[in-house]
């Protein structure tokens, strides 16, 4: 588990409501504070799409942040500017999974529930921290420190400053 700062809030935040760089990460839940408290179950509502239709389209257990996004940008561009933001993110089964492959392991069997990346928004800073969810207790750190090498180099990546906390 790492601890980050975004050196540029500004920037930070332009760049997960206005451009794609989030798109692919999926929303386990969403709190954000306007004039009123906006919270976000990112949990997929099974009955809104037919099973076929969920079949092709590969949904996954949460939605993905591009989905709720336009909305998020709907209440900020109606409000003041948030008090607060509390946002996590986890990756996609695929995604997860070839963490696994790179590291000889699979999901079948395995410890692991998701990789997680927290996003808070206090009014000024953005902070954020990375995760593991597992099923079960494990003495094995190396997936942590394979997702932080990730998350670190994906903000490299995308020009996003970050420090370490």
């Amino acid at each position: 588990m790492i601890g980050l700062i975004a050196d540029d809030t500004k920037t930070f935040m332009n760049q997960l409501i206005k451009t794609d760089i989030f798109d692919n990460f999926l929303v386990l839940s969403l709190d954000l504070d306007t004039l009123c408290r906006f919270s976000v179950n990112g949990a997929v509502n099974s009955g809104y799409m037919s099973k076929e239709d969920a079949q092709i389209q590969s949904i996954d257990e949460y939605v993905a942040w591009t989905y709720i996004k336009p909305v998020v940008a709907t209440v900020l561009k109606q409000s003041l500017r948030p008090t607060g933001m509390k946002l996590t993110l986890t990756l996609s089964q695929d995604a997860t999974e070839e963490i696994l492959r790179r590291h000889g392991q699979s999901l079948s069997g395995h410890p692991i529930k998701g990789f997680i990346l927290n996003i808070l928004f206090d009014g000024q800073h953005v902070k954020l921290t990375t995760g593991v969810n597992y099923n079960q207790f494990t003495l094995d750190k190396s997936l942590e420190y394979a997702f932080d090498a990730m998350i670190t180099q994906f903000f490299k990546k995308n020009e996003l400053i970050m420090i370490k906390i």
